[in-house]
């Protein structure tokens, strides 16, 4: 990982954990499942009406899939250059 990322990482220390990363190629595939997976009609109706209730006061937000696919786009780019590239994260607390 890069120097800044090492040092959001270790900055959490307490609590961020399990660090890992994903190739291009996975990272696309998990792009691929998450558009297959059901959308959000298919929550119980009980579910989703807390959902609205918690959401409602929210600024809207834009889809973050957008970014996602930026992310891919400029990793795949890299890994055409021959620059293999590779998505790192970690969660936290």
């Amino acid at each position: 990982m890069s120097n800044e990322t090492q040092r959001c990482y270790k900055s959490g220390e307490s609590e961020f954990h399990h660090a890992s990363w994903l190739t291009t190629m996975e990272f696309r595939e998990c792009l691929d499942l998450f558009y297959e997976m059901p959308k959000e009609d298919n929550i119980p109706e009980d579910i989703s009406r807390k959902l609205d209730f918690i959401m409602q006061d929210l600024p809207a937000q834009p889809d973050p899939m957008i970014s996602y696919e930026h992310i891919y786009r400029y990793m795949k780019s890299s890994d055409d250059d021959g620059e293999p590239s590779r998505i790192v994260f970690w969660f936290d607390n």
